[in-house]
């Protein structure tokens, strides 16, 4: 299929916010108050567009997305993991074994976006199969229904095992609304201009201004608070909305076209590389600023591009 320029740009972008908000957290910035502006959409978008990617045509090779699937995720999965497993539990302080490491990685709790990535994208395969019907505009009732059992099943077994099964189901939603806006997308892509940016800009901003203020970063519970979740979805949606609307208006740029192709890449990188610019950087000028953050930040994308370019010799790391 044709790359399409929006979606390759709003990986980017999501990418980028990736690293933003990673960086905060290893930089001394734990409050997330910046990050949490990009937070509803900087993830489900990429749901999103692989709902639009897999149910783009009328039919449906199953053979071809299971291969996409092992080969594009579930491989580049255990070889990441895999390598940075080790550091991972030596920074954290945590206990090192074979068994530790075979429930971790192999159990899919390794990395729980792309865990819940592909158990939602299976779970697509089946319903598919199940309906033998590519899409229908019922299925974002099944998401819907699908989106309320998930609350529960976090509540009562919070434990992400195996393959955070949990947030596969809760994102679920977001693949079928990413199908459905590609069957609207010849209606609705001409009413997003910059005058809808400018709005939506507004309503977005505002309403998560409104959020921070009454209920903080976080929000925990022990019980479900129907009115949170609601509002959290919401924000999602108007998120991806206001995300797809600035993509489609700015122009195809390599440098964010060759982050959205390697997103996998990136984001798996994404953990590590800050830690260890902002390990040196925090060694040779230690200061905490946002600022100092934001640079921290670019070093720490332009050093993930040779690593990229590297691996992809190797590997077929893309999630086109």
């Amino acid at each position: 299929m044709k790359e399409i320029a929006w979606i390759n740009t709003g990986r980017a972008i999501c990418m980028i916010c990736v690293f933003v908000l990673h960086t905060e957290s290893r930089f001394g910035i734990d409050t997330f108050a910046y990050s949490f502006f990009f937070m509803p959409f900087f993830l489900t978008f990429f749901f999103f567009v692989s709902g639009y990617l897999m149910l783009y045509n009328e039919t449906i090779d199953y053979s071809k997305k299971l291969k996409s699937i092992v080969g594009k995720m579930l491989w580049p999965y255990f070889v990441f993991t895999t390598i940075i497993w080790i550091p991972k539990m030596l920074k954290h302080g945590q206990e090192i074994s074979v068994g530790d490491y075979l429930l971790d990685v192999f159990g899919g709790t390794a990395s729980w976006f792309i865990a819940a990535l592909i158990v939602a994208e299976l779970l697509i395969l089946a319903i598919v199969k199940i309906f033998h019907k590519t899409f229908s505009f019922y299925y974002i009732f099944v998401g819907g229904g699908v989106f309320v059992l998930a609350q529960y099943l976090i509540q009562w077994n919070p434990n992400p095992f195996p393959w955070y099964y949990q947030l596969g189901l809760v994102n679920l939603i977001f693949l079928f609304l990413g199908a459905a806006y590609k069957r609207l997308e010849k209606w609705i892509e001409p009413r997003l201009s910059i005058y809808s940016l400018l709005l939506l800009s507004i309503v977005y901003f505002s309403i998560l201004l409104l959020d921070l203020d009454m209920n903080g970063v976080e929000h925990v519970s022990d019980t479900i608070q129907w009115r949170m979740v609601l509002l959290d979805f919401f924000e999602n949606v108007l998120g991806i909305v206001w995300i797809l609307n600035l993509c489609l208006l700015l122009p195809s740029i390599p440098v964010l076209s060759y982050i959205g192709k390697n997103s996998i890449v990136f984001y798996f990188l994404s953990g590590a590389v800050p830690s260890v610019v902002g390990l040196v950087f925090n060694k040779i000028y230690p200061c905490h600023s946002y600022g100092m953050m934001l640079f921290v930040t670019l070093v720490s994308l332009l050093a993930v591009f040779p690593i990229t370019y590297l691996l992809k010799n190797y590997f077929q790391l893309s999630l086109n």
